[in-house]
Order: structure tokens, then sequence, then C-alpha cells
């Protein structure tokens, strides 16, 4: 079971496992509840986005953000 409930996560990882070199996901979550926490924390921000996209400068990138309204950013 996963410490944090996030929507099609084993659907994500399944994915990411399969395809290593073309799927990434990067989990993010507004505060840490469980001290295994591997992911992201805190609100997804243009900073934020620009960090992660540094690596993948030289593929082709798809950004999906889903979060609540009281998450919303500049991002």
């Amino acid at each position: 079971m996963y410490s944090v409930y996030i929507i099609l996560r084993p659907l994500l990882d399944s994915y990411a496992e399969k395809h290593p070199k073309q799927f990434r996901v990067v989990y993010t979550v507004d505060k840490v509840s469980t001290p295994d926490w591997k992911g992201e924390v805190g609100y997804v921000t243009k900073d934020m986005v620009q960090k992660l996209l540094l690596a993948l400068s030289k593929v082709n990138v798809l950004l999906a953000v889903c979060r609540p309204m009281s998450m919303k950013s500049e991002a």
C-alpha cells in the first residue's frame, strides 16, 4: 500500500517501469505525512517545472498536472 494516495499511481508506475526511456513520472504532494515519501514536496511552481525539465531538454515532453484548486500556482 502506498503511503500517499495518488490517482492512477499503480498505472503510471507500471508505464514508467515498462518504458523507462519514454516515460518518467515525478510525484509531488503539498506536504508529507510519512517519512518514506520519495517524491517532490510543495506546490508545483514554474521553478520546479524548469528544474525537472532541464534534464529532459533534448526530448519531447508532455507535462500533466492534476491538483485541487487549492494548489494553484503560476506553473
